[in-house]
């Protein structure tokens, strides 16, 4: 049996997974929500598979990396003394340590590089790379651990402030088409579904899927168009509905959906637009309707979770993250971008790693380094090259499988370059395979 059909047909009362599933997968594909496009394949080579387990949790943030701790310093040989007779003990140290590797090379590349140098050209070299060590670490007194903000900005909060509803119309709750006709017609909205406004609107017209545009691309820093992206959707909004050939079923009849709008962006700060994002996903949620929410880059991944652990409680959601990368990286000076909010979603514990799991991986990162850490904290994940290896189908069966225990909610998470650069040409970050 077919394991996608499969699961949309028996959801086995999980409500997140049931929902999603029967949106057409032209929503749901943009993004990071998605089932019918799983289907692709691509090539790869043979890597680990994923490794179940309980990690010690919660963890430290920088402890559990093995790739993170220094190597340990490397050993001398005698012949290169004599270069050394201009550094001082703290000098030879810095030289012998991972610092200077990350610099110079390993053991054979650095003495190389000694032989051919002069004592005086040794000392240039390791006072070079300390000041570069020196500079690129955040030094107390010298640089701003926090960005400065205008506390007495009159405007301080304007861009996520909601217009009263006493300066609206009055009207009665619930979701309000906005076309003339019975036809297309009217302003664009995702999949040429109601607009709905409030949470309110939420519950008097009982939406099962509330879809939400996160217009934001300042998470990445890359070629991302994810603030017109919401945009697109919606002009492409007949695309998005009718009959789905995949699922066998029109969601618009199935399932009562709305278009929820746009949320706020904050265009000079992805920090406080993760903030508002995790508070309409939350508001959504806390409807009983499943929020199915459209980027942007995938920093929007951390508020999405965060919002629903929120609701349902943390350790009590899993996720299964289709991406090229594992967006579990933390060495940036910014605690959310585009490759952080996987561990900041574990760090904070709102999903247990062993409920995080990851399809596709292929990109040069993770590193073996990072597999090891995956391993150690319990994270479950399946790269290209076992989907090469197994199949699709297999893959896929054992996915379901690891979703489905304990009963949790689940939220589905797909990043649109698990899907090779050939057919998704615009994606910010493209990754062959």
């Amino acid at each position: 049996m077919n394991p996608l059909r499969h699961l949309i047909e028996h959801p086995e009362g999980n409500i997140q997974m049931l929902s999603l599933a029967k949106l057409p997968r032209a929503i749901i594909g943009l993004a990071i929500f998605s089932l019918p496009l799983f289907m692709q394949s691509a090539a790869g080579q043979d890597m680990p598979e994923h490794v179940t387990g309980t990690a010690p949790y919660p963890f430290p943030m920088l402890d559990v990396r093995g790739f993170e701790d220094p190597e340990p310093p490397i050993e001398l040989p005698d012949t290169v003394s004599e270069k050394l007779e201009l550094l001082s003990k703290e000098q030879i140290k810095f030289l012998q340590s991972d610092d200077a590797r990350a610099y110079i090379g390993n053991l054979e590349k650095t003495v190389t590089k000694l032989e051919e140098s002069t004592p005086a050209e040794v000392l240039a070299l390791v006072e070079a790379i300390q000041d570069v060590v020196s500079q690129t670490r955040y030094v107390e007194g010298r640089d701003d651990p926090n960005i400065g903000m205008n506390t007495d900005s009159p405007k301080f909060n304007a861009w996520r402030l909601r217009r009263p509803l006493s300066m609206d119309p009055k009207r009665k709750p619930g979701p309000v088409k906005l076309g003339r006709y019975n036809g297309r017609g009217g302003p664009p909205t995702f999949g040429g579904y109601p607009l709905a406004l409030t949470p309110e609107d939420l519950i008097a017209g009982e939406v099962d899927v509330a879809i939400v545009g996160a217009p934001l691309n300042m998470g990445s820093g890359w070629r991302d168009s994810g603030a017109q992206a919401t945009i697109e959707m919606r002009i492409q909004g007949q695309a998005m509905s009718g009959s789905d050939q995949y699922v066998g079923l029109t969601a618009g009849r199935v399932l009562n959906i709305v278009d929820y709008g746009d949320v706020a962006i904050d265009n000079a700060s992805t920090e406080r637009s993760m903030k508002h994002v995790r508070e309409v996903v939350r508001e959504i949620a806390e409807t009983g309707a499943v929020p199915v929410i459209i980027g942007g880059d995938h920093s929007l991944e951390y508020p999405n979770v965060a919002g629903l652990a929120d609701v349902y409680g943390k350790e009590k959601v899993s996720v299964i993250h289709f991406d090229s990368h594992y967006d579990a990286w933390w060495g940036g000076s910014h605690l959310i971008s585009h490759g952080t909010p996987v561990y900041r979603l574990l760090n904070e514990g709102h999903v247990r790693p062993a409920d995080y799991i990851q399809v596709g991986l292929r990109s040069t990162g993770p590193d073996p380094e990072a597999f090891q850490w995956m391993r150690e904290v319990g994270m479950r994940f399946h790269t290209m090259a076992e989907v090469e290896r197994r199949g699709w189908e297999a893959v896929i069966d054992r996915v379901v499988a690891e979703a489905s225990e304990e009963g949790r909610k689940l939220h589905i998470s797909f990043d649109i370059d698990v899907i090779d650069p050939g057919i998704t040409t615009a994606t910010g970050t493209p990754v062959p395979g």
